[in-house]
């Protein structure tokens, strides 16, 4: 699904890529976050005169994640610039393109798979703690109270006993 033929594909020639892979598939599982509908792949590819196949492109979704203080859905925008590299493992020492992420094509290769460099590109790209609002009060550790919300009645100034050790050598 996620395969690309190159066989054909000759030096500075390009070949575009368009894809809309499905929240649901099983490409994304084990992410920290979902999709909120489907991630947008456009990739131009191009073989270099050494042989390399050189990926340029844009990824383009919904990150939906949980906020990290008081849990609620919060949906961000994700556009991705992306450049991604398959040479040969003889190739592999030297990057022209400095930037781009290496993976290796094997000597007669006629496919390559572009799916799960796209899914690592995602996972690095995401942020990993997400807030609903800069000034998000959480959720109330006690009753479990969503403060943004509402307010509740809970008194949380009580000393943690995990510290009693160090407060009894301070009033020492």
């Amino acid at each position: 699904m996620f395969r690309v033929n190159v066989a054909a594909l000759r030096p500075r020639a390009s070949l575009r890529v368009e894809q809309e892979i499905p929240a649901s598939d099983a490409l994304w599982a084990d992410l920290d976050w979902v999709f909120g509908g489907p991630v947008r792949v456009e990739l131009c590819l191009t073989r270099t005169n050494a042989g390399e196949v050189l990926a340029r492109g844009v990824l383009a979704a919904n990150a939906v994640h949980a906020c990290r203080r008081c849990l609620e859905r919060v949906e961000q925008p994700l556009r991705l610039g992306i450049e991604l590299l398959w040479a040969t493992p003889v190739g592999v020492g030297s990057d022209p393109d400095g930037g781009a992420d290496l993976r290796v094509l094997e000597p007669g290769s006629i496919e390559i798979e572009w799916g799960e460099a796209v899914r690592e590109e995602l996972m690095l790209a995401g942020p990993r703690y997400v807030l609903c609002s800069e000034g998000c009060q959480g959720l109330c550790p006690r009753c479990g109270a969503n403060r943004n919300q509402e307010p509740c009645g809970c008194v949380t100034d009580e000393a943690d006993p995990r510290w009693e050790a160090l407060r009894a050598l301070n009033s020492e």
